[in-house]
């Protein structure tokens, strides 16, 4: 994980299972290292889900057979 230049240190209860799987699965060696993991993966899915609601709702942008035809054009 990288470093943050501002940190927060909290408690948090957080079911045994969950956090085992989240450092199974993120083969975190420690419990600050998984629960960074999730957080970062939390957070890059909703800016994901962010860009993906805003496909199609550029109105300048160019259609996929404009782009095809530039492609083809060289």
């Amino acid at each position: 994980m990288g470093h943050y230049a501002v940190t927060m240190t909290t408690t948090v209860d957080v079911p045994k299972e969950m956090l085992e799987r989240v450092m199974k699965t993120t083969r975190a060696r420690t419990e600050e290292e998984a629960v960074l993991a999730a957080l970062a993966a939390f957070n890059e899915r909703s800016s994901l889900e962010f860009a993906v609601s805003r496909l199609g709702t550029f109105e300048d942008f160019m259609t996929p057979g404009e782009l095809k035809a530039q492609r083809e054009q060289g």
